[in-house]
């Protein structure tokens, strides 16, 4: 039976993934010291990001923070060439 409920989590949370296009958890971390949990994930919005949080019921025992980030290079350049002119 618990086999059973462990393969229905995972295919909710698969489900849940996709539904809220997340392609994939690259890391997750925990702080015990701090109570904190840092996970790193590929997704196309943030705010379908706090969507998953609230469904997976991640937001239901801890405090959310989502920071959305760009590879440095590949954003952050550019975009900053293009605002400086460069």
């Amino acid at each position: 039976m618990q086999k059973i409920l462990k393969v229905l989590q995972r295919r909710i949370w698969i489900l849940l993934r996709r539904k809220n296009k997340i392609s994939k958890v690259v890391g997750q971390y925990h702080t015990a010291l701090e109570h904190t949990f840092l996970w790193i994930v590929d997704a196309e919005e943030a705010h379908l990001l706090t969507d998953f949080c609230v469904e997976a019921k991640l937001a239901k025992i801890n405090d959310l923070k989502i920071v959305p980030m760009i590879i440095f290079n590949e954003g952050a350049v550019p975009g900053l060439k293009k605002i400086h002119s460069l």
